[in-house]
């Protein structure tokens, strides 16, 4: 490398791949890897385990049956803490799970928490998260409850 110091990490996305793609110069280190898309201007790894692909599509879910019920999509978006997550919408889940899925979303841009008691507190859907989830399932409530019976055993 010529000039080292005219190079940035990025830490936020050092675990979305493993290329060389995040060491780049100051001028270009808003063009993420493939792995991530934005939206809003924040980052957000479309790669999920399957457990996280479970826990947003259900929120998501929820989300808009909030909504359709008349409920704001401030409100809506909203979840408690993972405990409570886990006792309304994945009863079949441990509670650490959830509140280990909540972090691991939490990181790739697609939830807002904070830290207390061991859990995840205030989880709440971010607009990358819907725009992600609004993309992805088009044809809306329809289309994410015939996802998620497929996570059923």
């Amino acid at each position: 490398m010529l000039f080292p110091f005219l190079y940035t990490y990025i830490p936020h996305f050092s675990t979305c791949c493993a290329s060389s793609c995040h060491l780049l110069p100051p001028l270009f280190d808003s063009l993420p890897c493939g792995n991530i898309s934005s939206k809003g201007g924040e980052y957000v790894n479309n790669e999920l385990t399957k457990d996280m692909d479970k826990l947003i599509c259900t929120l998501y879910k929820n989300y808009l049956i909030r909504v359709k019920s008349g409920e704001s999509k401030t409100n809506a978006a909203y979840f408690g803490n993972s405990d409570e997550i886990t006792e309304k919408y994945l009863p079949d889940w441990h509670p650490e799970d959830t509140a280990q899925v909540c972090w691991d979303l939490y990181s790739d841009g697609y939830l807002i928490c904070s830290r207390g008691d061991d859990i995840a507190n205030t989880v709440t859907l971010t607009k990358d998260a819907l725009y992600y989830m609004e993309s992805r399932f088009k044809n809306g409530l329809k289309e994410v409850i015939d996802f998620i019976t497929k996570f059923v055993p």
